[in-house]
């Protein structure tokens, strides 16, 4: 309690250098509380861009279509979908299932041609895939009408309220096709250019009946209420597809430009949160050692009274820890205050990029366990320096500690 004590009354005594050393601690806090709270917000929403809008949390499948459907799709198809769905509607946590048929092939406008990869959807489910941020136009609502990749119909040379023929393989090897209303677009945000070139969505009966493939879907997605008992509900789904001959992918096996795109944005904030880091600690540790050295004499007066090297350690250490505490947790303080007003203005500004097309605004949400992180480093960086700076300090002689001119 003594030290504690002194270590206080030294504090309020260097007022104007404690200020600064508090500064410093807190610059590094806001920092990063900043930058890893923007990435970490802009990490969440592309998550549940590439959920929301595209896989769902799991999707079912016949047994071996991961392995083998690409080779044989038609061979590896879920018959008499309808009371599956009605099974996993009753489980727990499960908010809505998206049955879907996939199919390739040509479309044609009276211009041009291109290859696609489509899908057969209802329109009750899909409509709550959250396609409305990434969608223009009016969802499908007849048999004949059908979406499209935003860049697939400038392929085509084709828009909004004109006509797609569309040209597809038989379950029997035949051709088939059928013509579709175009009624919406879909840009390409949260997943790959590539696909949006040939994203194509029409009515599941309608595809089913062009294939001639009808109650047959390929694919069941599976939304949840609650992504806390995303594990839970894994082992839940493991045992229903064991039980009837299926198989299941959870959404990040599936999203592999998801998981590309992450690697690479994980390696950028990795190095930039490194090098705040790095200029933060060594400005922690310059303002202490600048703050102690300016205090030789101090401490050579203390040790000519008698003060043991130990204590003078002890004092120091004090004053230490007792700024460091005070520096992160005022640097906690501005940081939210600071993510606070540029969250109320919409938060912060991101251009274009080649991972999506259009800008976008991300809120500054850090983790509580990274902020926890960077509080105790911060304090035990402030903590060994002030340790080291102690031991040089006493290695000087009382006599040269009192000329000290520093």
């Amino acid at each position: 309690m003594m030290y504690f004590t002194i270590a206080l009354r030294n504090i309020r005594k260097n007022v104007r250098k404690n200020l600064l050393t508090l500064f410093m601690i807190s610059f590094g806090i806001v920092a990063l509380y900043m930058y890893t709270g923007s990435n970490s917000e802009m990490f969440r929403q592309f998550r549940d861009t590439v959920i929301h809008e595209q896989y769902g949390h799991f999707q079912l499948h016949a047994k071996g279509f991961s392995e083998f459907g690409r080779k044989d799709p038609y061979e590896y198809v879920i018959n008499d979908y309808s009371h599956l769905e009605y099974e996993l509607l009753n489980l727990a946590d499960i908010d809505f299932v998206v049955p879907r048929l996939a199919f390739s092939g040509i479309a044609s406008s009276d211009e041009k041609s291109t290859v696609i990869k489509g899908f057969g959807g209802m329109s009750a489910p899909e409509s709550k895939m959250e396609y409305g941020k990434v969608f223009t136009g009016t969802f499908i609502s007849e048999s004949t009408q059908a979406i499209v990749g935003e860049r697939m119909l400038a392929k085509v040379s084709s828009s909004i309220g004109e006509t797609l023929t569309i040209l597809s393989n038989m379950r029997d090897g035949g051709i088939t096709a059928a013509d579709f209303y175009i009624t919406g677009t879909k840009k390409s945000y949260g997943e790959s250019d590539v696909m949006n070139q040939m994203f194509i969505l029409a009515s599941l009966k309608t595809v089913q009946s062009m294939l001639d493939m009808n109650d047959t879907v390929d694919t069941i997605i599976v939304h949840l209420k609650n992504e806390k008992s995303f594990s839970q509900k894994e082992m839940i789904l493991a045992d229903f597809c064991n039980t009837h001959g299926l198989e299941y992918q959870r959404w990040d096996e599936l999203a592999v430009f998801y998981q590309r795109s992450r690697e690479v944005f994980a390696m950028n904030e990795n190095i930039l949160t490194g090098i705040i880091l790095i200029i933060s600690i060594f400005i922690i540790i310059n303002t202490l050692y600048m703050a102690y050295m300016s205090r030789i004499r101090e401490i050579g007066t203390m040790r000519a009274m008698g003060t043991t090297k130990k204590s003078v350690t002890l004092i120091i250490i004090f004053e230490s820890t007792i700024l460091s505490v005070l520096g992160c947790t005022l640097g906690v303080i501005l940081a939210a205050g600071i993510a606070f007003v540029v969250n109320l203005t919409g938060g912060i500004y991101h251009p274009a990029s080649v991972f999506n097309e259009e800008a976008f605004y991300t809120l500054i949400k850090p983790q509580s366990l990274t902020v926890a992180f960077y509080f105790i480093l911060f304090m035990v960086v402030s903590l060994i320096a002030s340790i080291v700076i102690a031991f040089r300090a006493l290695q000087l002689s009382i006599a040269d500690s009192l000329r000290w001119n520093g």
